[in-house]
């Protein structure tokens, strides 16, 4: 079995740590933190093309997120 969701986010940070301003990391950790909250709820272990665009609607429906600046942030 691959690696997790999780697990690829932290190696790509890893990878970027020391190469971009500590702001746009914890940017990065938000955004794919989120998108794998997603995933775990929604029992998505290998994200289609598909699950994206849910989640793109899932964060455009959202309650939690008023601003459209952060849904647009959280699909970069």
């Amino acid at each position: 079995m691959g690696k997790s969701m999780q697990e690829l986010a932290n190696m790509f940070i890893a990878s970027l740590e020391g190469n971009v301003k500590e702001t746009t990391l914890k940017g990065y950790k938000v955004c794919l933190d989120s998108f794998n909250r997603y995933l775990i709820a929604n029992d998505i272990g290998e994200p289609l093309e598909s699950d994206i665009q849910g989640y793109n609607t899932y964060l455009n429906n959202s309650e939690d997120i008023q601003s459209a600046g952060t849904k647009n942030r959280y699909m970069r």
